[in-house]
């Protein structure tokens, strides 16, 4: 389903309906004419005066005609010239004041749109019918109307002029003139780049919709829609100011040279009218001559109408069918000022369209006023959807809610909303004050000291007023200048400046430090009060005050009571409790001298006991480490030097933002494939444990039946010629190691190329893979995708937080959002999957079928070497299983001579299986027993197969069969 829904009409019909805009412009339609009218005047008048002049001036040599010809030449040119201003800029007037009036009543209509529509639409969709269809649709008809009137006027009124001349020479231009037509060659001169004003107008436009497209959920409930509409009309009307101007420049222009033209055309005329005169009859041959070259452009155009209308009616379809679709339902009569908030679910059934299976089935639960309820479960059980069903987000189609013992349905919808206040993990803010953001909506006209007292109950003040302009300061798009735990905070006094009875918390505390933690939960606590609460939370302990817990599962409330009662009970959530505060504080002790980035894992149940390595326990910081690299201490610790660089970090990620938008707005091309295409990769530098994902992934896909193809960039491999098909025995000099590691692991087609979509269209071309699967390809934006999938390092986190090259990150945090998908190898994190690595069997390099258990060198001393992103990973393995390893490092990707695995004793080398894909060559200058490596397995939590294989069936009904 999307945002426009597709509907058949003829293109009379859409065009009838077009039409219908201009009939408030009937005033400069009339002006529109009158300009034309006296362009044609002009244009056959110049023709005909052509006759004359040759006939009367250069013949007869009439003195009383000459003396009078340069000022008719004169009159036609100027009556010419100012026909064309006038038609041409009224014609213009009209179509940018129709697009004015058309994207203030798409505005209006996307404020209005029903949630589900979000759901399955992009925004970029929507932008693009704002923008490009809508300047195409003016741009089209305002040439089919001009040429349709004023050209076919020319061409009549000059061949009706040459037949009243000379009929038979007329006759033969009617033979000539058509075929004549068919081959002119004319380049149509593009118009120059808008100036800078009308970029920033059309970019004041974009954003504003993307901001109310992106914020719509807290458009709705915070009542914000006319607060919008005016900043959209501002907006709206400067972008039509700014086009008007530059149409008024650029017809003056034409004018004063069509002027100028007609002044020296009549001084050449004066001075060779007095030269020798021809015979009668070379008058009319020059009028022909003349009409000639002025009805051959005019032809040209003429024909041009047919394409001109067809890009018209089809930018004209998308905008109607945008107007023309679904809009909320809002029904009810009764009038609401203020709720208690007791809250009654009647055996909710819910799904998200007709033909899909309920994510709610047979919810019953009464919320008593003032009381606090808390849903937890897995992700994915309901919770959430559950939720947004209360401020009518979604509409439930069996059972009923009831708010004060009336269903909510019989409330204006606006009403309704009004008695909602909602805080989520993900905060939405405006480019606009913090003071604006917090009373937003139908809170604008809040007076200053109620911002001020809810800023302060929230515990945002403290850095509100170390703002540069305190509540006056511009939070950025989306509040891009705040932290997490600040946008947080603005979004906690919004909710108290509403001040309505009940609240939603969505995760409100998630994904923050600890110290934010504190201020939120404070606030949160003052928020609570005397409102009836529904929490969702991920963790345990922020909801064992609540009145009252509903555990959901598979969509169901499978157990409803109080934290002691269903502790009692023993079921899934006394489970859920063992497993999140079995070891809890030792957990947090350890992540908290790791990475700030993963303050507060969830680990999983057995990590400390299992043999597979789940979360290696590192005790120092990486830039602690023996041998870490100057950018592992600068990334992973507290380097001076990252702050030197902080700026070219800042210009990185504006860079790095500014080409994902112009992917994402079309700006640059994508290439979209005939598969389905899963991208893996992260938002920092190497290390995090992608390799492993992508060959359970591929392996994982051949289970399901598919015929699963990897493209990759081969880093460092350095092929002649690209895309490089990879087999077990391509030279990893020429494609890198990881793709050879792929290929051996999996028995699937590797093609490398350093354009993504090159090796994707050449995997197509070479194999028959129905699925493809991108390597380290997210930023590889030309390349479209249908899953996008970021592996995170639970232990270094995101480091220091800085792009590159202060820092290791790729993207900023906030990329995350945008993905389908968060992988974290070693940890397990709210709002991510769990991922963990184990390998227990080495396997000698000389002779693939001798293996050995890892476990049996227990106690041993062997010399470990890595030339991977993380190697400290792959170290800390070996020691969980009781090694005395020698650590060996080397840059990512190193190309291995005999030289780096000679050392001055005979202990046995143990090394990576992508490090081992490049040391085949090296086998023979070693004892037979004196290199091995260690294979890695990727384990992923159920509940993210689960998913991903249903996502899989959604894209294509499975995998394809030949």
């Amino acid at each position: 389903m999307s945002v426009i829904t597709e509907h058949s009409a003829s293109g009379f019909s859409i065009y009838r309906r077009l039409l219908t805009y201009l009939r408030p412009f009937r005033v400069q339609a009339l002006l529109v004419l009158l300009g034309m009218t006296l362009a044609v005047a002009g244009e056959v008048s110049t023709a005909w005066l052509v006759k004359d002049l040759v006939d009367k001036g250069f013949i007869e040599k009439d003195a009383s005609f000459i003396a009078i010809m340069p000022w008719l030449l004169l009159g036609v040119g100027l009556a010419r010239g100012l026909g064309n201003f006038i038609s041409d800029y009224f014609m213009n007037w009209i179509g940018r004041a129709v697009i004015k009036h058309l994207r203030y009543e798409m505005f209006t209509k996307v404020l209005r749109m029903p949630t589900k529509l979000y759901d399955t639409s992009t925004s970029g969709e929507l932008i693009a019918i704002f923008t490009y269809n809508v300047e195409q649709l003016a741009e089209s008809c305002t040439t089919v109307i001009t040429t349709s009137i004023k050209d076919t006027a020319v061409v009549l009124g000059l061949i009706g002029m040459m037949f009243y001349l000379h009929p038979p020479l007329a006759s033969v231009f009617l033979i000539a003139g058509p075929l004549a037509a068919l081959i002119i060659v004319s380049v149509s001169s593009r118009l120059r780049k808008a100036s800078k004003r009308i970029q920033k107008s059309v970019g004041g436009v974009t954003h504003i919709v993307g901001e109310a497209v992106d914020g719509n959920q807290v458009v709705k409930i915070f009542g914000g829609q006319d607060g919008e509409q005016r900043v959209f009309e501002s907006v709206n009307q400067s972008n039509f100011r700014e086009n008007m101007r530059l149409v008024f420049t650029r017809q003056l222009s034409t004018f004063l040279i069509q002027l100028s033209g007609g002044a020296v055309l009549a001084a050449i005329v004066y001075v060779a009218a007095s030269g020798t005169v021809g015979v009668v009859t070379a008058g009319i041959f020059s009028t022909f001559l003349t009409s000639m070259v002025r009805i051959y452009p005019a032809l040209k155009h003429v024909s041009s109408i047919n394409a001109q209308l067809q890009k018209a009616i089809a930018a004209a379809q998308s905008i109607f069918d945008l107007l023309d679709g679904e809009e909320e339902v809002d029904e009810g009569k009764q009038v609401l000022v203020r709720a208690s908030g007791q809250i009654e679910f009647r055996n909710i059934n819910f799904s998200y369209g007709t033909d899909k299976v309920d994510v709610l089935k047979n919810i019953s639960l009464k919320a008593d006023a003032g009381k606090t309820i808390a849903l937890v479960g897995r992700s994915g059980s309901g919770k959430s959807t559950l939720v947004k069903l209360i401020p009518r987000l979604y509409d439930f189609s069996r059972g009923d809610i009831l708010l004060d013992g009336r269903s909510i349905k019989e409330y204006r919808l606006a009403d309704l909303r009004d008695q909602i206040s909602f805080v989520g993990q993900n905060v939405t803010l405006f480019h606009d004050t913090v003071a604006n953001n917090i009373a937003y909506g139908r809170l604008s006209g809040a007076p200053r000291e109620d911002i001020i007292a809810a800023a302060k109950a929230a515990h945002a003040m403290e850095f509100i007023e170390q703002l540069p302009d305190g509540l006056d300061t511009m939070v950025g798009e989306n509040g891009i200048l705040l932290s997490g735990g600040q946008r947080q905070r603005l979004a906690i006094a919004r909710a108290l400046l509403k001040d309505a009875p009940i609240l939603i918390l969505d995760e409100a505390t998630s994904a923050l430090d600890s110290e934010s933690e504190q201020y939120i939960q404070a606030a949160l606590d003052k928020l609570i009060q005397n409102r009836t609460t529904f929490v969702i939370a991920h963790r345990l302990s922020t909801v064992e005050n609540a009145d009252l817990i509903l555990v959901m599962d598979k969509s169901e409330i499978v157990e409803i009571g109080n934290h002691h009662e269903l502790l009692k009970k023993n079921g899934q959530y006394a489970s859920l409790h063992r497993i999140q505060f079995k070891t809890d504080s030792v957990e947090d002790e350890r992540l908290q001298r790791i990475s700030p980035a993963v303050s507060r894992a969830e680990f999983d149940e057995d990590a400390e006991d299992s043999e597979e390595i789940i979360l290696y326990q590192q005790h120092n910081f990486l830039s602690e480490q023996k041998g870490a690299s100057i950018w592992d201490r600068m990334w992973y610790g507290h380097h001076p030097l990252a702050q030197l660089l902080a700026p070219l970090g800042y210009v990185f990620g504006l860079l790095a933002t500014t080409r994902r938008l112009m992917y994402r707005w079309g700006m640059l091309k994508r290439k979209k494939m005939p598969v389905p295409v899963i991208v893996i990769g992260n938002i920092t530098v190497g290390g995090t444990g992608k390799t492993p994902l992508v060959i359970w992934m591929a392996l994982h896909l051949q289970k399901l039946g598919y015929r699963p193809g990897i493209v990759s960039r081969g880093y460092k491999g350095k092929a002649k010629e690209w895309p490089l098909l990879v087999t077990e025995n391509t030279d990893p000099r020429l494609c890198g190691d990881e793709p050879l590691l792929v290929v051996k692991r999996t028995q699937c087609p590797v093609v490398i190329a350093p354009s993504r979509p090159a090796a994707a269209q050449a995997l197509l071309e070479w194999t028959d893979c129905d699925i493809i699967i991108s390597d380290d390809g997210l930023q590889h934006y030309a390349l479209e995708r249908d899953i996008e999938i970021v592996v995170a390092d639970g232990a270094r986190g995101f480091g220091n937080g800085l792009l590159l090259p202060a820092g290791p990150m790729r993207e900023t945090k906030t990329r995350l959002q945008a993905v389908d998908y968060v992988i974290v190898n070693g940890a397990r994190l709210p709002g991510a999957y769990s991922m963990r690595v184990k390998g227990d069997m080495l396997i000698n390099l000389a002779d693939i079928n001798q293996q050995r258990p890892l476990q049996t060198l227990h106690g041993l001393t062997v010399h470990a070497v890595a030339a991977i992103g993380n190697p400290e990973r792959f170290f800390d393995l070996l020691r969980r299983q009781g090694l005395e390893v020698i650590e060996h490092r080397f840059m990512d990707h190193h190309s291995f001579s005999a030289t780096n695995l000679r050392f001055n004793n005979d202990f046995p080398v143990v090394m990576t299986e992508k490090d081992a894909v490049k040391c085949g060559h090296l086998v023979s200058k070693f004892p037979p027993e004196r290199l091995w490596y260690l294979p890695i397995e990727a384990v992923l939590a159920e509940e993210f197969v689960v998913k991903l294989d249903n996502q899989l069936k959604a894209l294509n009904n499975g995998p394809q069969t030949t």
